[in-house]
């Protein structure tokens, strides 16, 4: 038991997953000091020593033991044993769809008051930038954010990636994971700088830097540090892309010989930026030794 609990003081916040092979209260006696936040802890399942049943006790949600007790389940045709209000009724949780979605949560405290909402067949409201719906039989879906500011309801989920000018105790808010972000760089940068251009760039677009899906360059900057310790700031994927495949939408913006000459492509920033995006809000900003474009992409 001493190795056990030692093993998960060392590495809790690092595992995606654990899963027991015991009883509930063995579990939870080893995990209990650990458990810090549902959008943070890892998601644990119990499996009893015959294999009768399978169990998420914690992280059922965001951390994705529901969804991963049943594939167990499934594969050991067992039991699968739930206990979360919104599964037994058939509710899709508003953390599973946040999962599910990739958005961020700003406000955990609320999951419960919307998921009671829900269990109990409330109105709740919803509006998103993005193209899903919460599949939930009494939304009220609104168009705008007018709409929104309007609503007389007790919980409104709102999705965006947009600063809000106005606040309520009854506003669920989520941010998608609709900004593309599309670098380039001279050798010597540094990642402030970048940080500093995009936050003040993001908020000049009244965006905020929670909706950064990812930030986009060339092979050729695969080590640049700058780059790399600006994605680990923002907590986003860094993503490299091959000038042959960006070569096709060179010719779509307005290029330079002399970045060509160093890179192989004309421009960096808007064809990584592009290949990602629906639309682009802002081309090519120079500033510090950086070029960046930023895009937005609302699946």
């Amino acid at each position: 038991m001493g190795e056990v609990r030692e093993f998960l003081s060392s590495f809790w916040q690092d595992i995606n997953s654990i899963i027991f092979i015991s009883s509930i209260a063995i579990c939870v006696r080893l995990i209990k000091d650990f458990i810090t936040t549902k959008d943070k802890d890892p998601a644990v399942i119990v499996i009893d020593d015959k294999k009768i049943n399978t169990i998420p006790i914690l992280s059922n949600h965001l951390g994705g033991a529901g969804n991963l007790a049943r594939e167990i389940s499934e594969f050991l045709e067992n039991y699968l044993v739930t206990t979360t209000a919104t599964d037994n009724r058939g509710i899709m949780g508003i953390d599973v769809f946040a999962r599910e979605n990739s958005y961020k949560i700003e406000n955990l405290k609320g999951i419960k008051k919307v998921s009671k909402a829900m269990i109990e067949g409330e109105k709740v409201g919803f509006y998103s930038i993005c193209k899903k719906v919460l599949p939930y039989k009494n939304l009220v879906v609104y168009s705008d954010l007018d709409e929104v500011k309007k609503s007389s309801l007790q919980n409104v989920i709102v999705i965006t990636d947009k600063l809000l000018d106005f606040q309520s105790e009854n506003i669920f808010l989520m941010r998608s994971k609709s900004i593309i972000l599309g670098v380039g760089s001279r050798k010597g940068t540094k990642s402030l700088d970048l940080i500093n251009l995009i936050n003040e760039e993001l908020f000049d677009l009244n965006l905020s830097s929670d909706s950064i899906k990812m930030i986009v360059s060339i092979e050729l900057k695969k080590d640049e540090k700058s780059i790399i310790e600006t994605a680990r700031h923002f907590k986003v994927d860094f993503r490299l892309e091959k000038i042959e495949e960006l070569k096709k939408y060179e010719d779509l913006f307005l290029g330079s010989s002399l970045v060509k000459s160093v890179t192989g492509l004309s421009s960096v920033s808007e064809p990584c930026a592009f290949k990602y995006s629906e639309k682009l809000l802002k081309q090519k900003i120079k500033k510090d030794g950086f070029t960046l474009t930023i895009g937005v992409c609302y699946e």
